[in-house]
């Protein structure tokens, strides 16, 4: 009787992403450590390290080049996971963390948050992220609302152009609204 052999599934390819702040020397050392963790976590998990991506910039811009690289990489399909250390090291933007976890699953690219156990090759890691999505849709629309009647309530007709002030100068409030200074 001959052995049947059993292939062994071939090794995702994996890009680690990690992101501090700012250029400071301590969280220099911060994004080295997090790399070697990130590291060692996908080789624990038998994933081969393709690339390593760091940038040091707000999670707020999406104009970081490492993360831009990440970004044409999920949809070019180069890479098969993506593990990072938590959902704001890839953006801080609910609309763009959606965005990039929409992308990501479209294309079936999985998305690993190791400190955050969010593993989106896994049932419970995609619904998760259906749920962040869920919120994020809730999110906006509740800000659209409010942003209907506090126009209605102000007088402004939808479609009517506003200026947008910045700042507590009472002139300049004064005369956009047609009211006095005083009031």
């Amino acid at each position: 009787m001959g052995s049947a052999k059993t292939a062994n599934p071939p090794t995702k390819r994996a890009a680690i992403y990690g992101r501090v702040s700012t250029k400071k020397d301590e969280q220099a050392n911060a994004l080295e450590a997090s790399v070697e963790r990130l590291t060692e976590y996908a080789r624990l998990r038998g994933f081969a390290v393709a690339h390593v991506l760091t940038d040091r910039l707000s999670g707020t811009t999406t104009d970081r080049a490492s993360y831009q690289v990440l970004r044409a990489m999920v949809k070019k399909r180069a890479i098969d996971v993506v593990v990072a250390t938590k959902l704001d090291r890839i953006a801080r933007s609910l609309k763009e963390l959606m965005d990039f976890f929409e992308e990501a699953t479209h294309v079936g690219v999985e998305v690993v948050l190791v400190d955050q156990s969010i593993d989106t090759g896994t049932p419970s890691g995609r619904f998760l992220m259906h749920v962040l999505g869920a919120v994020a849709e809730f999110e906006a629309s509740l800000i659209r609302d409010r942003i209907a009647r506090g126009l209605e309530r102000s007088g402004i007709a939808p479609g009517e152009k506003v200026a947008i002030l910045s700042g507590n100068d009472p002139l300049a409030f004064a005369c956009v609204f047609g009211i006095s200074r005083a009031a």
